[in-house]
């Protein structure tokens, strides 16, 4: 995305409990995490979308995560999904785009996740 863009996150991770607790919000469990998260998209969603001054156009919604509950919310709601490896390939993936930015265009990345593939064919 360019630098210019928005792209808003929210993290329901374990390892993020001490902002429930400071912030006095009910941790709950995994799947009441996901479930708060796709009721909350379409607030989310109208919010980002009646921002002062209005956005140029709809802004990108990311979501991570890779358990099946969450791929659920990414369909309905999101337009980047972020996961690593072996829950792309659980969740069924066959295809992986990968952008890289910047002048030096470092394909280290690709080349790793090139030979991860390779390595579990």
């Amino acid at each position: 995305m360019p630098p210019t863009t928005c792209a808003p996150g929210l993290d329901a991770e374990p390892r993020q409990h001490k902002d429930y607790d400071r912030f006095g919000y009910e941790f709950g469990t995994a799947g009441s995490r996901i479930a708060s998260l796709a009721d909350a998209m379409p607030r989310i969603k109208a919010r980002l979308a009646a921002g002062n001054p209005p956005p140029t156009r709809e802004t990108p919604i990311l979501i991570g995560g890779g358990v099946r509950k969450t791929l659920r919310v990414v369909a309905e709601h999101a337009d980047i999904w972020h996961s690593f490896g072996d829950a792309l390939v659980a969740a069924g993936a066959t295809l992986l785009t990968m952008s890289s930015a910047g002048p030096d265009y470092d394909l280290s990345k690709v080349k790793a996740w090139v030979d991860w593939r390779d390595a579990r064919r």
